[in-house]
């Protein structure tokens, strides 16, 4: 009997384990796939635009598995969206004429990542001006009597009515140029966009130099300096 009782508690023991090993397995849960980093860059052929200057922007994508669109904004509208070239690149042009952000923007597949990189551009204003109300022009010069009141006209683009520029006289020493102190040096931009502004007194045999400048603001960086060059004579 206790042979018995031992061969059917063997028999049995070996039954379960039978069982349990024929029980289906539990399924491994899959790990997430890692997507790779998008390889994505943007570059301007310059950070310091004038005025109504077009600016090359070039957006390069680097290997994918199979998205090769890629989309150029600037201030938030596409400027341009389209497959890059066997190098990878998708180029577009704007002409400026405020500071710009560009963006390109990748929208990833199944093995890349979602990206998108930014570069700025400062576009300075324009300031354009003349000497006006001379006697006649010659050699780059414009001249005046010493009766007249040397008068400097300018104009910013773009618009800027309201907004300050400044002034700046320097006169000719004969051998340098030095700088003439003013009682007053900024002068505000009346419709449209322009100022016009005089000097009094000034002798005859004075050669001078002028320039208004604006300084810039939150959507145009300061503008260039061109002289304005002037003799009074008698």
């Amino acid at each position: 009997m206790k042979l018995r009782t031992t061969v059917a508690t063997a028999v049995a023991t070996a039954a379960a384990v039978l069982a349990l090993g024929a029980a289906p397995a539990t399924a491994a849960t899959a790990a997430p796939a890692t997507l790779a980093n998008t390889a994505l860059s943007i570059s301007a052929n310059t950070t310091h635009a004038s005025y109504n200057q077009w600016v090359e922007v070039n957006a390069h994508l680097g290997r994918t598995a199979s998205n090769r669109t890629v989309e150029i904004d600037l201030g938030g509208s596409v400027l341009k969206k389209g497959t890059v070239d066997r190098n990878g690149n998708l180029t577009a042009w704007a002409k400026l004429t405020h500071d710009a952000t560009f963006t390109a923007k990748f929208a990833g597949d199944s093995r890349d990542t979602a990206a998108s990189r930014r570069v700025s551009v400062q576009d300075a204003a324009q300031v354009s001006s003349r000497m006006v109300q001379g006697a006649y022009t010659s050699g780059g010069y414009t001249y005046y009597h010493h009766t007249q009141n040397p008068t400097i006209a300018a104009q910013v683009s773009p618009n800027k009515t309201g907004e300050w520029v400044a002034m700046h006289v320097q006169v000719w020493t004969g051998s340098s140029w030095q700088n003439v102190s003013l009682g007053t040096t900024w002068f505000k931009l009346v419709s449209p966009s322009a100022v016009a502004v005089y000097l009094t007194g000034v002798p005859a045999g004075t050669t001078l130099r002028e320039a208004i400048t604006f300084g810039g603001d939150s959507t145009n960086s300061a503008s260039n300096w061109t002289w304005q060059y002037v003799k009074v004579v008698n």
